[in-house]
């Protein structure tokens, strides 16, 4: 009997049995450098199929500290210029 290995991507749910192109997480732990705290972490392994797959994972991983940035911003009253949140 044969045992046939398949990846489920964690981010666009594609399955596949070639692990070519597959990249997998483990891991990781990224930090804001103003404050320290843990932006994304992961030490359990994340499956990803392609780069776009890997770009959109940690985009969406990053989006609430982007939101609490703009907000803070916006409260200063700098509504309209981001460019420090986008450099961020």
């Amino acid at each position: 009997m044969a045992t046939l290995s398949v990846k489920v991507c964690d981010e666009c749910g594609k399955q596949g049995t070639s692990m070519d192109t597959w990249m997998v997480l483990e891991g990781i732990e990224v930090r804001s450098a103003k404050t320290g705290r843990s932006v994304i972490s992961s030490n359990t392994g994340v499956d990803l199929c392609s780069p776009g797959c890997l770009l959109r994972y940690l985009s969406k991983s990053l989006e609430p500290m982007m939101a609490e940035r703009v907000a803070a911003c916006q409260h200063k009253g700098c509504v309209g210029s981001h460019e420090s949140v986008r450099a961020a």
